[in-house]
């Protein structure tokens, strides 16, 4: 086997490569491995083979673990050797973390999921820290959230800004009167005939008239007919709710009978359960006035008509003659739904039996929440 000096020129001795050998042997077979390890000299200027030491090269083992030139004096010899418990590691590796610290930092990054908002963590962790065996560990992981209002570049968006838009209602008719209210609440027209809803929102408005007048019905914003209006606010609206006055007083110019419906109100109420079915037993009734100058006589029986909305429940009742300023109440029964808006309207004469001064105000609508 050979030695190198520093200048370059082979001796053979045997015996110090044996020495050194022994030395190599006893340190790192009993005292740092416990079991022995073959080892073979490198040379840092390329060559490598066993038995050969070159000038600035150290001690491999077959595991390419390396005794290098610590010392820094350009030569391997025992003042290497006695760093070699506190060096001993892969060949041109060194100590890559010793806390948690030394790693690339931890790192997030969102991105959109549908209409979740998803993040990416990446998390380092050093592991076998202040060794040449540590290493920076990156465990990822990925958690998603829902957003209310959308997902747009990894960010959840933020909420819209409510868009309002204005209801009016205007309460028109002869000299009727009544109120109209809404749900939801904003409107108790009576006074309070305007109000502001966010867009999308469906108002109902209801009209109750008051004693002695009549709903005629609703017009504008796609309303109409006598029973709720439904408007939905994509836009200002206006509605309009028509009140008239009943005509209650003889007049003294009426040469002829002339029938009216004064009121309507229900007398009775009970809760009945039909098998499965809940349902709400409600008697209804209504006042019939003559308000002409002559009798009306039915010559028998003249039909008067209940029609309760919207389940369209129809039943007559009949009365015989009725006389100047003279009121009949009529009555009726129905099994109704439960917890509805119902309108109920009276028809006096319902066949036109009596010719009348004023054919065109025979009819009554209200409405009750049952």
């Amino acid at each position: 086997m050979y030695i190198m000096n520093k200048r370059g020129i082979g001796i053979v001795s045997t015996l110090v490569i044996a020495v050194v050998a022994l030395i190599v042997g006893g340190l790192i077979g009993d005292n740092l491995l416990g079991s022995t390890r073959n080892f073979a000299f490198f040379s840092s200027k390329g060559s490598s083979s066993s038995g050969s030491a070159n000038l600035g090269g150290g001690f491999c083992d077959t595991c390419d673990t390396c005794l290098g030139d610590f010392s820094g004096n350009n030569d391997v010899g025992s003042e290497d050797l006695a760093q070699l418990l506190g060096n001993w590691g892969p060949c041109g590796a060194g100590v890559t973390c010793s806390t948690d610290a030394d790693c690339p930092p931890d790192q997030a990054s969102g991105y959109c999921s549908g209409s979740s908002v998803c993040t990416i963590t990446n998390d380092y962790t050093c592991t076998n820290p202040g060794t040449t065996q540590s290493a920076c560990i990156n465990s990822t992981s990925v958690s998603c959230t829902p957003c209310a209002n959308g997902c747009s570049n990894g960010q959840c968006n933020p909420p819209p800004v409510n868009q309002t838009y204005l209801l009016t209602v205007t309460k028109t008719g002869s000299t009727g009167s009544g109120t109209v209210t809404s749900n939801p609440v904003g409107i108790n027209c009576g006074t309070d005939c305007t109000q502001s809803y966010n867009s999308g929102t469906s108002v109902t408005l209801t009209a109750t008239p008051s004693g002695g007048s009549s709903f005629a019905g609703w017009t504008g914003s796609g309303c109409s007919g006598v029973g709720t209006c439904i408007v939905l606010m994509n836009a200002n609206k206006n509605v309009n709710a028509q009140f008239d006055l009943n005509n209650q007083t003889n007049q003294t110019n009426q040469t002829g009978p002339d029938l009216i419906v004064t009121d309507i109100w229900f007398i009775a109420q009970s809760n009945q359960t039909n098998g499965t079915t809940n349902v709400t037993n409600v008697t209804f009734a209504a006042g019939i006035k003559n308000v002409g100058n002559v009798i009306a006589d039915a010559d028998g029986l003249m039909r008067h008509r209940f029609l309760v909305a919207p389940q369209n429940l129809i039943a007559n009742v009949f009365t015989g003659d009725i006389f100047p300023g003279q009121t009949v109440t009529v009555s009726m029964a129905f099994a109704l739904n439960p917890i509805q808006l119902n309108t109920v309207t009276v028809t006096a004469d319902f066949d036109n039996e009596i010719p009348e001064t004023n054919e065109n105000n025979n009819q009554l609508s209200e409405q009750f929440l049952i």
